[in-house]
């Protein structure tokens, strides 16, 4: 048996599908470093069912699966074929070529398929068992693996030479039947712990039998006795069926014979009959009556009492516009004084304006005079009362100017209050009239409601007398 062909399609680097054949002999694959020589071997050993990540020279799994390139996109899973021939001489396979599949998907998904038929992993290892061939066997021998085999202990490589020898299946096999043996003999003691349990509740069953049994035998005289009693029931019920009957012939003679007296009077009963339905219906109309007239009475107070009330907070309103009113009255008053004073104060300012320009303008005329009469004692003088009359006259100046800009606050303030109050009034007079006109209706459903409490009295009333 050996290796035909190799096909891969996505594992590690090969993004294309790849298809290696191998013919009988030594092939030899060479190329620089990088170029994927040893991805071959990986693949081999990831077919033949590898679980180590480690040993395929990885972190991941999904490593596996070709992860794209600035030219490529990644791909999706990774498959890895293996085609066998001259399987029949060395497996137990019905077939001279076997190819066995390993597929791999990014969402960790693994399919294994013997000649495109889905198995599992055990079926794959159980195939190639004791040939050689295998994931963990020197049929497969990777970079430093050589090294790895010399340097095992005793024990490790001896698994090597039992598969060489042919008898690690056998071994796989005793294990397996020990283990199953050990499950067996676990099964046992479960076996013997319940037979133990249920002997000791074999005793108190066998009196809770007795029991049943007892309960059994005196529930069937007592279904007897219940039947005995049943039949003497039935007896005497059918004895007083039949004289009920024989009393209910005689009365029946007696009906028939009151029939022929009580047809003269049947009439007169339909008569009172009819006067008594044409009597409930006029009381129904008047109750229907009553009814509405009530709801309409319940409808027209609830009305009254909105407008009681709507007329409760207009008067508020009112009151407040009132006041606020007088309050505004007493700030226009007092604005008015205000202004009046700084009025006033203004004319005075001004006033003395003009008497420190008078002034100002004779120490001007004196200061002339004696410049041109040369004194500069007098001249230096005279600039200083100059300099203080022209100090005194921006300050009035500063002054008048703060008076105007205050009369024009007050003169603003003023018109403001004006329109408020005018706003108030013609608010006032709204409310008054919205008053007036809720009187009216106010009065309007007094006067609803004194005709509905009447015309209910007199319902009640006829209700009464029909009584």
């Amino acid at each position: 048996m050996y290796l035909k062909s190799l096909e891969l399609f996505g594992f590690k680097s090969f993004a294309e599908k790849a298809e290696l054949e191998l013919s009988p002999g030594i092939t030899a694959v060479i190329g620089p470093n990088g170029c994927g020589k040893s991805n071959l071997v990986d693949a081999v050993r990831w077919a033949l069912g590898e679980q180590s990540v480690k040993s395929l020279r990885g972190n991941r799994m999904e490593e596996v699966i070709f992860s794209g390139s600035e030219s490529r996109k990644a791909l999706n899973f990774a498959e890895v074929s293996l085609n066998f021939a001259g399987a029949s001489s060395f497996l137990n396979f019905d077939y001279d070529e076997v190819t066995i599949t390993r597929r791999l998907f990014r969402n960790g998904e693994s399919e294994y398929y013997i000649n495109k038929s889905v198995c599992r992993l055990k079926d794959v290892t159980e195939l190639f068992i004791d040939t050689g061939l295998g994931k963990d066997v020197y049929s497969v021998i990777g970079q430093g693996r050589v090294d790895e085999i010399i340097n095992n202990r005793p024990d490790e490589r001896r698994e090597i030479f039992e598969e060489a020898a042919g008898i690690l299946k056998y071994k796989i096999r005793k294990g397996e039947a020990k283990r199953r043996l050990d499950e067996t003999r676990d099964n046992l003691v479960r076996v013997q712990d319940l037979i133990f349990e249920l002997e000791t509740q074999v005793e108190p069953l066998q009196s809770q039998a007795e029991v049943t049994r007892q309960y059994r035998e005196l529930r069937r005289q007592i279904e007897a006795e219940e039947r005995k009693l049943l039949t003497y029931h039935l007896t005497k019920s059918r004895e007083q069926l039949n004289r009920v009957n024989k009393q209910l012939q005689d009365v029946n003679d007696t009906l028939a014979s009151s029939a022929a007296e009580g047809g003269l009077h049947e009439k007169e009963v339909q008569e009172l009959k009819n006067d008594f339905q044409e009597d409930q219906k006029r009381k129904k109309e008047q109750e229907r009556k009553l009814s509405e007239v009530s709801r309409s009475l319940e409808q027209q107070e609830n009305e009254l009492k909105l407008l009681k009330e709507r007329e409760g907070r207009y008067r508020e309103q009112i009151e407040q516009n009132r006041q606020r009113v007088k309050q505004l009255e007493m700030l226009m008053e007092e604005m008015s004084a205000q202004n009046t004073r700084t009025k006033e104060e203004l004319e005075e300012k001004k006033e003395a304006l003009a008497e420190l320009e008078k002034e100002l303008e004779g120490l001007r005329l004196e200061m002339e005079e004696l410049e041109k009469n040369d004194l500069p004692e007098e001249v230096e003088k005279q600039q200083q009362r100059i300099y203080q009359v022209g100090s005194k006259k921006e300050a009035a100046l500063s002054t008048i100017g703060e008076l105007k800009k205050r009369l024009e606050r007050i003169e603003s303030q003023k018109s403001n209050l004006q329109n408020e109050k005018k706003e108030l009034q013609e608010k006032l007079e709204s409310l008054q009239q919205s008053i007036k006109k809720l009187e009216v209706q106010k009065d309007s459903l007094a006067a609803e409601l004194t005709g509905a409490e009447d015309m209910e009295k007199k319902k009640a009333e006829e209700k009464a007398n029909l009584q």
